[in-house]
């Protein structure tokens, strides 16, 4: 298992989580790191990236329970849903080291820098974004926003793109500057 740095975040929920309220005797195994980074590449971000992502970087977010996704004409993809696929490709290249995610990573923030941002207003962003990359809804969503800082901030950790650091800070500071 190929991991960087301390133990990435979501793994140590995962193990938070399966732990919570479990009485074991000394005998009873507890979660391994190859079950849960099994359980991470296999039921989750391996389908994410195989049926959400088209070539653009666009995320679908509307993926049904086998995970199908929902036709593109209702599709529509959210500050949050495209922040969090980014998080959860890096989270799966950090802890696998398998490019493809590193790609899926760069790819899913390229589109959001090229269709997200706001052209005329620095470090914002707009809210929801058709599959063709034109603007649904234009209003501001501070949360969305501090998403952006989080996702473009780990995909310059596994990238060293510093277009990503570069919009992060931006969108911090347009946050947190008073007008």
């Amino acid at each position: 298992m190929h991991m960087r740095g301390t133990l990435p975040g979501i793994l140590v929920v995962l193990i938070l989580v399966m732990n919570a309220g479990c009485e074991r005797s000394g005998n009873e195994p507890g979660p391994s790191m190859q079950w849960l980074q099994q359980d991470l590449v296999e039921g989750n971000a391996r389908p994410r990236l195989q049926h959400g992502m088209l070539d653009s970087g666009f995320y679908q977010p509307l993926l049904g329970p086998d995970w199908a996704p929902y036709p593109l004409a209702e599709q529509q993809a959210t500050l949050i849903s495209q922040n969090r696929f980014i998080y959860l490709m890096a989270m799966t290249y950090e802890v696998t080291g398998d490019m493809t995610y590193r790609e899926a990573v760069q790819r899913a923030a390229d589109y959001l820098l090229a269709y997200f941002a706001d052209p005329d207003r620095p470090g914002y962003w707009v809210r929801e974004v058709r599959p063709d990359g034109t603007a649904s809804n234009r209003r501001f969503h501070a949360y969305g926003h501090t998403q952006v800082i989080f996702a473009l901030a780990h995909a310059f950790q596994v990238s060293g793109d510093t277009r990503y650091r570069d919009a992060a800070t931006q969108t911090w500071l347009a946050l947190n500057v008073p007008k």
